[in-house]
């Protein structure tokens, strides 16, 4: 009897989603860090933005997260492509 294997297209999907909002609030927070520098108006909107350090520093990280979803994301979706690509062939 056949064991029902899960379809690796639908859990790339899944990873793709996670990473996907990963990268939305990594650059959420690189908008806000920049309209911080820009208008000098950090406290107002949070107590992480109050000097320009720590501005700086959650600017870094929040754009390093951000490459590194996004690298992550073109690596699953190449494979998408290709397990796509594989199944429709196959049942042909």
């Amino acid at each position: 009897m056949k064991t029902k294997e899960p379809d690796q297209v639908a859990i790339l999907g899944r990873r793709l989603i996670k990473y996907k909002i990963i990268s939305l609030i990594a650059s959420a927070i690189v908008v806000l860090a920049f309209f911080v520098l820009m208008t000098g108006q950090g406290t107002d909107l949070h107590s992480a933005f109050s000097t320009r350090g720590s501005t700086m520093e959650l600017l870094m990280w929040a754009g390093i997260i951000d490459l590194a979803s996004m690298y992550r994301l073109s690596q699953l979706s190449r494979r998408r492509i290709i397990l796509s690509r594989v199944r429709f062939f196959s049942s042909v």
